[in-house]
């Protein structure tokens, strides 16, 4: 077994927090790439769902319509026919 100078030893522990630093660096970059875009599609689905929101209160309130007028012509029909 040889023996390391201190030289040595603290250019290899240099090495090893450099290749920490990096990893650190990269997952970082990891995150905040992937926190983006999870942030990006989560305002897609947000945008997607107010849009199917609007399109269910346009409907119920075309389909309610549709209902009281039908509803009253037939009363009004079922009132001549009387």
């Amino acid at each position: 077994m040889t023996d390391q100078t201190r030289e040595e030893n603290d250019a290899k522990l240099a090495a090893v927090e450099a290749r920490g630093e990096v990893r650190s660096a990269n997952l970082d970059m990891t995150m905040k790439t992937g926190f983006a875009e999870l942030r990006i599609e989560m305002e897609r689905l947000r945008s997607e769902m107010h849009q199917s929101i609007a399109n269910l209160i346009k409907w119920g309130c075309a389909l309610s319509l549709a209902i009281v007028g039908t509803t009253v012509g037939l009363l009004h029909l079922i009132g001549k026919a009387s």
